[in-house]
């Protein structure tokens, strides 16, 4: 199994899953609001056939959904954690190369980089094919299997 593939996943996915931090965090307090907005079912509610009132059911559905959105936000968070540890074990000029070539992205990233670090194109993709090595082994601690 090759998992220089899965670090150039991890990578090109690194910025999506800060934004899916952020709404996880923005979707918990709406429902924590619309939680405190529900009103208190009252005994004289009539019951829905089959159960309680319609306000128990709404509540109960904010209650699994706030749940729910807690567990996306955990895996999200676990997984920039181990993102953010393998970052931090490789060199600068590893970070900034990975960086320039799948975070940013986009179109002549060799030329990009060999402007950047003053040098030539094919010592960038050296470079580029040497750093992916050094963060898939931090990052998952295997590079070929």
């Amino acid at each position: 199994m090759d998992y220089r593939r899965y670090a150039i996943d991890e990578l090109r996915s690194v910025g999506e899953l800060r934004a899916a931090e952020k709404v996880c965090l923005d979707r918990l307090v709406e429902l924590d609001e619309r939680l405190q907005a529900l009103k208190v079912p009252s005994p004289q509610a009539d019951p829905v056939s089959g159960g309680g009132s319609r306000t128990e059911e709404r509540w109960l559905n904010l209650i699994a959904a706030k749940a729910d959105e807690e567990r996306r936000l955990r895996e999200i968070r676990r997984r920039l954690r181990r993102f953010d540890t393998a970052w931090a074990a490789i060199g600068e000029r590893d970070r900034r190369v990975l960086e320039e070539w799948y975070i940013v992205g986009g179109r002549s990233c060799a030329e990009r980089v060999a402007a950047r670090e003053y040098c030539d194109e094919r010592t960038a993709r050296r470079w580029r094919d040497d750093a992916l090595v050094r963060f898939a082994r931090a990052y998952y601690g295997a590079v070929v299997c």
